[in-house]
């Protein structure tokens, strides 16, 4: 059984990793006026929200004892799920397109958002995501265009939050992929130094090289209880360093997923909270084994036998990221929630 197969079409491919380094070429311009910008008043131009039963909401079982409650928000920028269909005019998605949608919720807001649902209100917006070829054709002004826009609706959409949503609450940012590429310059353009830094408990990161000196005032995290910092990693099997990781020469933050501290070092299988497989109940706990090697920024996982079974045809763990560490991001987003907290 493949693991979780339905997630991976929801989640940004590998491409986006293997182009990892950040896109120096996009244009000042914003195309949010372009025709068919997302109106972010309107429910159906959000994937998450607090006034709409969405995905987000997926509570496992083993978490219904949880004392919940809506102390903070968090927004969530989704990754790609994009990734067919594509033609000359159409490099970026439809917000009406219905199997992109179906794919995004059942997919990256079931697996990834509902992970932060204990203390938060949860806001993802739909946008004009960039189709995956846009990341394997940097260079051709398309692909420029594509990742601006879709940019450019992310950001309308963390503005329309702020301006009408937000009302001074603390909140998390939080993404993968393409979504972590759009978060990182939307916390450079809006939060990183600004007034807006202090109501942030944490960024997550994830899925994207996020550089050692990436922003000015916002550090990255150095242990579990840290706020106003930010955590990152990418995943992959152990041992495995593909060329344009070896060619960021170590540039890379990564964060340990379990013990949340910074790399490098490793974590047994001991310590491990927990991953998710195909369903939220599906919970393979003390499973997996991780090092993040001195070298590069990145983490080595060595699922045990249990777990590594659901692998089969699981070429690339970036698609898991959030999976391999469902439990362990859940619980440190109680403990950085509540740290945050005691502080104010």
């Amino acid at each position: 059984m493949i693991f979780c197969r339905h997630i991976f079409f929801a989640c940004a491919t590998l491409t986006l990793h293997i182009f990892g380094q950040h896109n120096k070429s996009l244009k000042n311009e914003s195309p949010a006026e372009r025709e068919g910008a997302p109106n972010y008043a309107k429910l159906s131009t959000w994937a998450a929200h607090p006034l709409k039963q969405d995905f987000s909401d997926s509570i496992p079982p083993y978490a219904k004892s949880d004392i919940r409650d809506t102390t903070i928000d968090v927004f969530f920028i989704h990754p790609t799920s994009y990734l067919k269909n594509l033609t000359t005019k159409n490099w970026n998605a439809e917000l009406a397109n219905e199997k992109i949608n179906k794919d995004t919720d059942e997919g990256s807001i079931k697996f990834q958002a509902s992970v932060f649902n204990q203390h938060a209100r949860i806001y993802a917006p739909r946008y004009r995501q960039a189709h995956i070829k846009s990341f394997f054709l940097r260079d051709k002004p398309q692909s420029v265009s594509a990742i601006e826009l879709a940019y450019s609706d992310v950001k309308a959409a963390f503005d329309y939050y702020v301006k009408n949503e937000n009302h001074g609450r603390p909140f998390i940012i939080a993404a993968h992929s393409q979504g972590t590429l759009h978060a990182i310059r939307l916390i450079k353009e809006s939060i990183d130094d600004d007034s807006l830094e202090d109501r942030l408990v944490c960024a997550y990161l994830v899925g994207w090289l996020v550089s050692k000196n990436e922003f000015e005032a916002l550090k990255p995290c150095m242990s579990a209880t840290q706020t106003q910092c930010f955590v990152t990693w990418r995943t992959f099997k152990s041992g495995e360093v593909p060329k344009y990781i070896a060619d960021e020469h170590g540039s890379a933050v990564c964060t340990n997923p379990i013990t949340w501290s910074l790399g490098p070092n490793e974590t047994k299988a001991q310590h491990h909270l927990g991953a998710v497989g195909k369903s939220l109940d599906e919970v393979y706990t003390k499973s997996v084994n991780i090092v993040l090697p001195k070298e590069h920024g990145i983490v080595w996982a060595s699922p045990q036998a249990e777990l590594q079974s659901k692998l089969t045809g699981v070429d690339h763990y970036h698609f898991i990221d959030y999976n391999l560490f469902y439990l362990d991001i859940r619980k440190n987003v109680d403990q950085r929630v509540s740290s945050y907290l005691l502080k104010k």
